[in-house]
Parts: C-alpha cells; sequence; structure tokens
C-alpha cells in the first residue's frame, strides 16, 4: 500500500469504528481517565486490523500535534521577537532624542559661558574649585542644584561644558541590549528548526 492509500484506510476505517463517547460525570464508579470527559471506542474485523489502524491513527495524531505545536511555538516566538524589535527601536529613538537634546542643552550654555565670559567652573561662581573637585575633596551634585536648569548650567564655564559637548557628540548612544542583537540571527535559527 502507498502512503496515500493507507491514510485514505486509517480515515475510512476510524470514521466507521472510532466512537466518541462523552462520559456521564454523575457516574459513581468513574476511573482517572474517565474523568477526562471524553471516552474513545474503536472495533475492527479482526484485532491485527484494531492494532494496525489504531497505531496509524496514534501515529498521525502525534505527527499532527507535533506540527500544532511548533506551529504555536514559532509564532509565539515571532510574537516575543517582533516585541523586542519594537522595544528595541522605540529606546533607540529615545536615546537618539535625549541626545539631540542634551547636546542643545550643552550647545546653549556654552553660547551663553562664552558671552558671560565664564570661562571655567571657579570659586567665586560656586564657592568650588575645579582642582578641589578633580581631587575629589568636593563633591559636585549638578542634579541637585541650580545647574541642573538649563538656565543654570553656563555656571560651569566654556570648558567643562565644551567638553561636555565633545563628549556626548562624540559618543554614540548605547544601549545593552546591544549585545541581545547580535544573538537574534541564532534565535531566529533556532525557530527555522523543526
Amino acid at each position: 500500500m502507498t502512503e496515500d492509500q493507507k491514510r485514505k484506510y486509517i480515515e475510512e476505517t476510524v470514521s466507521k469504528y472510532l466512537i466518541v463517547h462523552e462520559v456521564d460525570p454523575k457516574k459513581k464508579d468513574l476511573m482517572e481517565l474517565d474523568k477526562i470527559g471524553l471516552k474513545i471506542t474503536f472495533s475492527a474485523e479482526t484485532p491485527k486490523d484494531a492494532q494496525s489502524v489504531l497505531t496509524e491513527y496514534v501515529s498521525f495524531v502525534n505527527q499532527y500535534i507535533l506540527n500544532q505545536t511548533n506551529q504555536e511555538f514559532k509564532l509565539g516566538f515571532n510574537l516575543r521577537l517582533d516585541e523586542r524589535k519594537f522595544t528595541k527601536e522605540q529606546i533607540e529613538e529615545n536615546l537618539t532624542e535625549a541626545k539631540k537634546v542634551q547636546v542643545e542643552n550643552l550647545t546653549n550654555a556654552l553660547e551663553i559661558a562664552k558671552k558671560a565670559g565664564v570661562k571655567d567652573l571657579s570659586r567665586e561662581n560656586n564657592n568650588i574649585s575645579v582642582l578641589e573637585y578633580m581631587l575629589g575633596n568636593v563633591r559636585l551634585n549638578i542634579f541637585d542644584s541650580k545647574l541642573a536648569d538649563g538656565t543654570y548650567l553656563f555656571m560651569l564655564g566654556e570648558k567643562y561644558l565644551q567638553a561636555q559637548l565633545d563628549s556626548v557628540e562624540n559618543v554614540k548612544a548605547y544601549y545593552y541590549l546591544k549585545q541581545n542583537t547580535k544573538k537574534l540571527p541564532q534565535a531566529q535559527q533556532i525557530v527555522s528548526l523543526k
């Protein structure tokens, strides 16, 4: 018999002799398997035929379930992968926008510092000298001071602002998922496997 003939024979035999019963849940002598809710019975002309058909039927059902499970896994995986890609793109856009705003703020503050003649962060401006700050004797917390506001940022002085601006402009926005991006092709290979 060819595979198509086998399949046709199994389908005909199963549709003719396979009976699915709903189990009465009120019955008192139910076994654990009966509690599932369905009971399947099968009869054939000979025991050999019954075993052959059931073996092929179980094999067919197993393959069908395997294919379904595989498709569901791939679908779920691809959805999560797309979600991660979208999140990554959003984060990169936000980082790019934040960098742009930071460059604008530093550029504006640098221009104001040049116009105001503030060359360097000094004791006269903030009671803190650059040397003391660099040696670690004084801690400058920009976020708690008025320097966090773009309006007063110029008080840091031209040197500091220019260094900050150069640093921000020359450093590419980096996100920790960069390493995971390298693993993306590997993940896609996993999905393509059967």
